[in-house]
């Protein structure tokens, strides 16, 4: 099984240390994300909570990160008026749907990129 997390995922984990979110080992499971994830989750945690830069450096390694490739990228740009979602969100849509099958989900905590990833057909796994 392939997990896509998103960035509101990572942080969630990230700057809720004591809160049962956390990426435990489950067998099987590969998780992935977009490598603009690693730009979004540092900016995030060093203007929100700097003391949590190691957590996140230590989380960020235990995850495969993919590419923006030009196939990302125009897939990304061109999502219908009914997929509401912003440029950076987009981006990570694109990047799930080239991943993930089926039996796939994506993991995220933000009800917009749930909401739209409904719309494209893709499992969404969240707890708000």
């Amino acid at each position: 099984m392939i997990q896509y997390l998103d960035s509101s995922y990572l942080l969630g984990v990230i700057l809720n240390p004591n809160e049962d979110i956390s990426l435990g080992n489950k067998s099987g499971v590969i998780r992935f994300t977009s490598r603009l994830s690693q730009v979004e989750v540092f900016r995030n945690v060093m203007k929100r909570q700097p003391e949590h830069l190691q957590r996140a450096s230590e989380i960020l390694l235990r995850i495969e990160f993919i590419e923006m490739t030009n196939q990302v990228i125009d897939n990304a740009s061109a999502y219908p008026s009914e997929i509401t979602l912003k440029s950076s969100d987009a981006i990570h849509m694109a990047t799930a749907e080239l991943l993930l099958d089926v039996d796939d989900v994506l993991v995220t905590f933000d009800r917009q990129m749930a909401l739209n990833a409904e719309r494209l057909g893709i499992k969404v796994l969240t707890s708000f």
